[in-house]
């Protein structure tokens, strides 16, 4: 059987098109509402629109405007960074050019960008499991906590969860029998990605390996969508290379894996096996690179090599706690809420406390009075704290939903032998949960969430399929009663 009729087979029916559109409509106005909320009860204080990173990739933007340099520093010389990857600064950098450095101009075409991706979900959830499904995953897509919040920050996350669900719906119709110049506009898309966040730089080996798995094709037609799929990856990443290499001497995209890779994977580390706070194991290993980032001069990845280096070091004097922290950070990164982000939005914080990262290095009763202390320092004052707390019970609560359908959705597919749907979805989530790390943030979730918005309206379908049977079963029983039953006369 196709896998066209086995979809339609799996989808347990279809809602007509009228009412698919009057219910995409409603789930779409809910999330444009949600967003634009949020926006409005933050504008008249644009700088809280500015959280974590967000600062450096607004000051290189300005400086592409002002001084056509990509450069962090906020005043010359305009040295080049090699630090940030090019589509995010270039993206706030054109919104400045037209707005001037307006932060709420880039947040309302987040706002958009991010109902977009809500569209996309709808249409992925749709060729997966039918309309139903799709209507399903576009509403758990449009509640989804985490995409409000960041939609609403000058963070990678929301044009970077575009372009994914973009090119898994481009790839999706690859998979099922497309031509094979779908396989090079997922490369470009993944490649547009990456440069947006240099994390998923290995995704798409990941998805070209899927696409020679699942194929329903012949070999040589499988090898050249993956060919060419990753030959237009490489080729949207080549100028940047290139310009890394003019300038460092290196073709390299990046140098934060090393960073990271010091002051997060081996920080965790160092500070669970030292039972510090992170930030004191943070400035221990800094102290301890010094020196060779001496030696190593101004050239940032120099630098990077140094960070890769010590951190291996210490990562290789304890495999087996790290492999635990790693898979730990894994499993953290898909429950820990984004409402951390809205306490600084809303004012309740007005500096970083570091409480997500130092739990990992407390007990349960140190964690439990750590959590007390902040709700005693900064909550139970604020007049904003039924505005946080609604937020985190209903982000609590949505991810519950979503991982209880997920697993059904799961089950769901495999029974339908649905396996370029299972692993079109599947291979992404699993490949962030993999080089999230220890740090295990709810940020890092926020890409993979509509995936498993999809998933979990594949799963609401099964689910309401099952209980509308179960209803009718008992409807049809109690309707049957009086006749085999009847009352005296």
């Amino acid at each position: 059987m196709s896998t066209e009729r086995r979809l339609a087979a799996a989808s347990g029916g279809q809602l007509d098109l009228a009412r698919t559109r009057r219910w995409l409509i409603a789930i779409l106005l809910v999330a444009l509402i949600l967003r634009f909320g949020l926006l409005l009860s933050l504008a008249q204080d644009p700088r809280r629109f500015l959280q974590s990173d967000a600062s450096g990739y607004d000051q290189i933007a300005a400086n592409l405007v002002a001084h056509a340099a990509f450069s962090v520093a906020d005043q010359p010389p305009y040295l080049p960074d090699a630090f940030r990857t090019p589509l995010y600064p270039y993206f706030l950098a054109a919104i400045y050019w037209i707005a001037g450095r307006s932060y709420v101009a880039v947040v309302v075409v987040q706002c958009l960008l991010s109902l977009a991706t809500v569209g996309l979900v709808f249409k992925l959830g749709s060729v997966i499991g039918g309309r139903a499904a799709g209507l399903a995953a576009a509403l758990i897509a449009a509640l989804d906590v985490g995409q409000i919040i960041h939609a609403n920050l000058l963070l990678t996350e929301t044009i970077y969860t575009l372009l994914l669900v973009l090119a898994l719906v481009v790839l999706w119709r690859l998979l099922a029998g497309g031509r094979l110049w779908l396989a090079a506009g997922a490369g470009v898309l993944l490649g547009l990605g990456t440069l947006c966040r240099p994390v998923a730089l290995y995704l798409p080996l990941a998805l070209a390996a899927l696409a020679v798995a699942v194929m329903q094709t012949g070999w040589r037609r499988r090898l050249a969508a993956a060919g060419l799929l990753l030959a237009a990856y490489a080729l949207t990443l080549a100028p940047w290379l290139a310009r890394n290499q003019l300038i460092f001497g290196a073709p390299r995209l990046s140098s934060i894996q090393g960073y990271n890779l010091l002051f997060f994977n081996a920080g965790y580390l160092r500070a669970q096996v030292e039972h510090v706070p992170l930030e004191q194991a943070d400035a221990e290993l800094a102290r301890e690179v010094r020196p060779a980032l001496a030696a190593a001069g101004d050239n940032p990845f120099r630098q990077e090599a140094v960070y890769q280096a010590h951190a291996g070091q210490i990562i290789a004097a304890h495999p087996w706690l790290y492999a635990r922290l790693h898979a730990q950070g894994a499993l953290l990164m898909l429950v820990l809420p984004n409402t951390n982000f809205l306490a600084n939005m809303l004012g309740i914080l007005s500096t970083p406390t570091g409480l997500i990262a130092n739990l990992r290095t407390r007990g349960l009763w140190e964690s439990l009075r750590a959590l007390g202390d902040f709700y005693q320092s900064y909550l139970s004052r604020s007049p904003q704290l039924p505005l946080f707390l609604g937020a985190l019970a209903l982000e609590a609560a949505s991810l519950a939903l979503a991982y209880l359908l997920d697993l059904v959705g799961v089950w769901a597919l495999l029974r339908a032998r649905l396996w370029p749907a299972l692993g079109l979805l599947l291979v992404p989530m699993l490949y962030f949960m993999a080089v999230t790390g220890p740090v295990g943030y709810g940020r890092y979730r926020i890409p993979i969430m509509p995936l498993a918005a999809v998933l979990a309206g594949a799963g609401a379908v099964v689910v309401g399929r099952r209980w509308f049977q179960w209803w009718a079963r008992r409807a049809g029983r109690e309707g049957a009663e009086p006749r085999e039953h009847p009352a005296p006369v």
